[in-house]
């Protein structure tokens, strides 16, 4: 996201996550500040007390990290809420409506995926560095396990040929 963000000409991109490999690689990818939001302290620097973010972009679907999102953003703004678990979830939707925020969700590609090819085919946007390894066929169980670990994964890719 912090490619495409910084690609799309938004200023000021801050990115959390609970854990480090992703935090460091986000600002590599041109992140301005990444937060580890397990620990309260540094959400608290990042909201402010208040929210300040004009736009947020959640994408966990995590409770805590929906709640987070929405402290993020100040009034006025827009949540943008990419993917799902699955399952039903909660927020503090109170938070949603007194701060007048847009809560808007996308969960597949549709008229942006010609664009995103186009991007990275021209080199706009490089997403290798999002390619954590890649495994011959014969390696799935192990490709598997590794991208079910988030802390060594991010992208793990099947090498066909």
């Amino acid at each position: 996201m912090s490619a495409s963000a910084r690609h799309a000409g938004v200023a000021e991109i801050i990115v959390t996550d609970v854990a480090r490999a992703p935090l460091e690689l986000a600002e590599s990818l041109g992140a301005n500040g990444a937060y580890d939001s397990s620990q309260s302290a540094a959400l608290g620097e990042l909201t402010n007390g208040g929210g300040e973010m004009d736009l947020t972009l959640e994408c966990s679907a995590q409770p805590a990290a929906i709640a987070d999102a929405i402290a993020a953003t100040g009034p006025c703004g827009t949540i943008v809420q990419v993917g799902m678990l699955g399952t039903e979830t909660t927020a503090p939707l109170t938070h949603v409506v007194t701060k007048e925020l847009n809560f808007r969700g996308t969960f597949r590609f549709d008229v942006e995926f010609p664009q995103a090819v186009r991007l990275i085919a021209e080199r706009h946007i490089d997403v290798r560095p999002l390619i954590s390894r890649r495994f011959p066929l014969a390696e799935a169980e192990a490709a598997f396990a590794m991208a079910q670990d988030h802390g060594r994964a991010m992208k793990v890719l099947f090498d066909l040929n």
